[in-house]
């Protein structure tokens, strides 16, 4: 359910993921890479709380609703507000973290909102790493 490590149309961008070494090496972590348009590049990244076909299943269902959010609005901020809505909706979606970027190319600008998950970090060209930690919104219940 994930998109492919492989990325030649993406230069500069990297992926490392570690799946989960139970029996089935399924579990509710998540990203996503989407070119919005020619410049900006959004990135998610999620986790739905548990292990197992039913983290999977739950996972999906709010990487797809995210990947559908940021596409109509561009916005991370407003991606995650409707995804918010729409995980009222999905059992199991109350106890899951997620963080929407948008990295515009031309404009040299990251755009991003984070909802209960860690901070995503930047990586200078000088070498320094910057933790993106300005914007957040807990984890609400019900």
């Amino acid at each position: 359910m994930l998109p492919s490590t492989t990325l030649p149309d993406r230069p500069g961008v990297a992926v490392r993921y570690r799946p989960a070494t139970s029996f089935l090496n399924v579990c509710g972590d998540w990203y996503d890479l989407i070119d919005l348009d020619a410049r900006r590049l959004a990135v998610a990244v999620g986790d739905v709380v548990g292990h197992g076909l039913e983290a999977a299943g739950t996972m999906g269902q709010l990487r797809s609703a995210l990947s559908a959010a940021i596409r109509a609005t561009g916005r991370p901020a407003t991606a995650l507000t409707t995804l918010a809505a729409h995980a009222h909706t999905v059992d199991g979606a109350l106890a899951a973290t997620a963080v929407q970027v948008v990295i515009d190319q031309t404009a040299l600008t990251v755009t991003y909102s984070r909802a209960g998950h860690p901070p995503p970090l930047l990586a200078h060209g000088d070498g320094a790493v910057e933790v993106l930690d300005s914007a957040t919104d807990p984890p609400r219940s019900g």
